[in-house]
């Protein structure tokens, strides 16, 4: 199977590394695959623009895909990004754009790898990424199993969707370096 290359979306010397239209794609893509009320039930970004906003703002996000160089739109595998950063824990989110399950586990579990090795200063940047997904999406709750976080528990009433005005259950879970060395793939790296 081909690698899985992480592209960071950030600023740097003033430059953004993909322009606004590419983001603004994601999410358009997101919502062409009906994807994008999945990631965002509450209504909080419902958009391109506020996507956009999010993003440059208030998330670390990363573009996936199977080639070095991102040549389009075709080479996309999804996006992932964190957000709600405390201590040395933060908030996981995916965004599966390709139809390859194996080649969207892979990314997934390069981004879950990466996170857990990035270290600063001889420290690990995060101990834990924490994951919420609705309990009705069987689906991303099956892709969180398998990409090795473990279900803690569920939330009653936690995911809110604002098409509908109701509340779903949450399933909560969690990956640390431990549970994904156990579950057989991630590299250990100095720190």
């Amino acid at each position: 199977m081909n690698p899985v290359y992480m592209h960071p979306y950030v600023e740097i010397d003033g430059v953004r590394t993909f322009p606004d239209s590419f983001i603004r794609w994601l999410f358009e893509e997101a919502e062409r695959q009906e994807r994008a009320e999945w990631m965002f039930s509450s209504g909080s970004v419902d958009n391109p623009e506020t996507f956009l906003d999010e993003m440059k703002h208030y998330s670390q996000l990363w573009i996936l895909s199977g080639s070095r160089v991102l040549n389009g739109a075709g080479s996309v595998i999804g996006f992932s990004w964190l957000n709600n950063f405390h201590g040395r824990s933060a908030e996981a989110h995916f965004c599966v754009l390709c139809k390859d399950r194996d080649m969207a586990l892979l990314a997934g579990k390069t981004m879950l790898r990466s996170w857990l090795n990035a270290a600063s200063g001889g420290e690990y940047v995060l101990d834990v990424v924490i994951g919420l997904t609705p309990k009705i999406n069987r689906a991303a709750v099956r892709f969180a199993r398998d990409l090795g976080m473990v279900r803690a528990g569920e939330i009653p009433h936690r995911c809110l969707f604002a098409r509908n005005g109701k509340t779903y259950p949450g399933v909560l879970s969690y990956a640390t370096r431990k549970e994904v060395e156990n579950h057989g793939w991630i590299g250990h790296q100095n720190r």
